[in-house]
């Protein structure tokens, strides 16, 4: 036995042992197969005759019965009835839990779109397999370092780009403090609560990609139409009352409500056509998963 190596035989059908380790995928070509068997046990009888049931020392056992379906060690041969995802910043603990669906044996590969995270922060998301009676299977953990330039102000449904002549006001961390002046003393006596939220401002200059990069066949120009359409869209977006993300390049994230009056400012020197845009904004939540589902936000679903 040769420790601390991975090696096969140079026939992958004889006696010869498989020593296998971090193993990843298995891929089969130019063959037909009934069973794919891959164990932790290094003195497995050499045999011919399928598996009829899991070993708890598995790791996979795929039957080809009609679909690619396999499963792992954890789940001692238990059908995997859903697949569970989560996500974390690599740097904490506790796991957040995005969503559960139902699995179906036709689909290979799960994809979603995850806006509620910042900029150069890593995080940690994992797919969980569930079988009956809630066993999970292994943990598949994938580890991403988001990155992307400007402002994002989004929700749900509706996800705008502010990049243009982007302009943060002074951001205000606003804390409560209570004061009481004591008619005998020399100074005061102060009190502080729990409340502590940031407020601010952002301009941004609205204007589409095809004012930017030409109306087609080399005509440049404003696109009047589209200038409109996304102005409208845009102001009554930041004015429908609901909760919104606003975030930026640099890492900065925050749940938020548009506070006061936003403005649209008609630019003159295009007579109107391209318009700055300014509203103030006030922070009301944190951006983990339980506290966006109170505001209506954060919910996630896969593309399949």
């Amino acid at each position: 036995m040769f420790t601390g190596l991975d090696f096969f035989g140079l026939d992958g059908f004889s006696e010869n042992m498989l020593c296998v380790n971090n193993l990843y995928d298995v891929k089969l070509e130019n063959s037909i197969v009934d069973q794919v068997s891959i164990r932790t046990k290094t003195n497995v009888v050499y045999s011919n005759e399928k598996e009829a049931i899991w070993n708890y020392d598995e790791i996979l056992l795929a039957d080809f019965l009609g679909d690619l379906e396999a499963g792992d060690i954890h789940s001692h041969g238990n059908p995997i009835i859903s697949l569970r995802f989560m996500k974390k910043k690599t740097t904490d603990l506790t796991w957040e839990e995005i969503i559960t669906i139902p699995y179906k044996n036709t689909v290979n590969r799960y994809q979603f779109k995850d806006f509620y995270i910042a900029s150069n922060i890593s995080y940690d998301y994992a797919m969980i397999g569930i079988g009956v009676g809630g066993v999970q299977s292994d943990w598949i953990i994938n580890t991403i370092v988001p990155s992307f330039e400007g402002t994002f102000l989004l929700d749900d449904n509706n996800n705008f780009h502010l990049s243009n002549n982007l302009k943060w006001d002074s951001i205000t961390t606003n804390i409560s403090m209570g004061k009481y002046e004591p008619m005998n003393a020399q100074y005061p006596i102060t009190i502080y609560g729990s409340t502590k939220y940031k407020s601010g401002k952002v301009t941004n200059t609205l204007i589409t990609d095809n004012s930017v990069n030409g109306l087609g066949d080399g005509i440049s120009g404003i696109d009047l139409a589209q200038e409109r359409l996304q102005a409208d869209a845009f102001m009554n977006f930041i004015t429908n009352y609901g909760c919104k993300i606003l975030k930026d390049g640099q890492g900065k994230i925050m749940c938020v409500n548009i506070n006061g009056n936003p403005t649209e400012i008609p630019n003159n020197d295009t007579q109107g056509a391209i318009s700055d845009v300014s509203f103030d904004f006030i922070e009301i939540c944190g951006t983990d998963i339980v506290s966006l589902a109170k505001v209506n936000l954060g919910n996630i679903i896969p593309d399949n």
